[in-house]
């Protein structure tokens, strides 16, 4: 009789004795305690497996790093949040392009990071508001009166991105995943990109 194949490979273990003779017990000929202790062993050897596949996983998008990875999600919504609010906030054309650069750039980078770890199986979950994310904003409220949106929003800006470069650069470090120091070099070029224009936008409103 051939072997038959199943979805784990080919089958290939012997047909029971037809003729009367005993089946030979696989777990030996030692007493039910013996048994059970090695059937015990075998189920702690499994998890052991199981257990190293997932740390495998965990580790391929960076070990010990989901806290830096939370800190760069979480600086790109801060970004993100601020700069749609201030596009439609800001008086001066320079620092509305400035807030709709920045705007595009980190949400789009927010959205492109936890799809990344969602596909990796390292989902993040972050809360719609934070204690820094409210202190901003009550920063740039308190401006509007004075005059001042414009130059606040900037400066505000400046601090986020450079918190959001040293989150990238930890994040980047810390990961193993070639695929995620891929993603995380793109962010950091364009953060680059986003602090040279709000440098010039300083410069400008100095």
């Amino acid at each position: 009789m051939q072997p038959q194949d199943n979805a784990y490979g080919p089958t290939n273990a012997a047909e029971p004795p037809t003729d009367g003779s005993p089946v030979k017990n696989i777990l030996g000929q030692g007493n039910s305690v013996q048994r059970r202790i090695i059937v015990v062993v075998g189920g702690v050897f499994i998890l052991v497996i199981l257990a190293a596949v997932a740390s495998s996983i965990i580790s391929n998008t960076g070990k010990g790093a989901i806290v830096t990875l939370a800190d760069v999600a979480l600086e790109q919504s801060e970004l993100s949040n601020m700069s749609m609010a201030a596009n439609n906030s800001a008086k001066t054309q320079l620092v509305k392009n400035l807030a709709m650069n920045t705007y595009v750039t980190t949400l789009s980078a927010e959205t492109q990071f936890l799809a990344f770890l969602k596909s990796k199986g390292t989902g993040l979950s972050l809360s719609q508001t934070t204690e820094d994310s409210t202190i901003i904003a009550t920063q740039l409220t308190n401006s509007k009166p004075t005059g001042a949106y414009d130059s606040t929003y900037v400066q505000i800006e400046q601090t986020q991105l450079n918190l959001y470069v040293a989150d990238l650069q930890n994040a980047y470090k810390a990961t193993t995943s070639s695929g995620l120091k891929t993603l995380l070099n793109g962010f950091y070029k364009q953060a680059l990109l986003l602090q040279s224009e709000s440098t010039a936008a300083a410069q400008n409103l100095a």
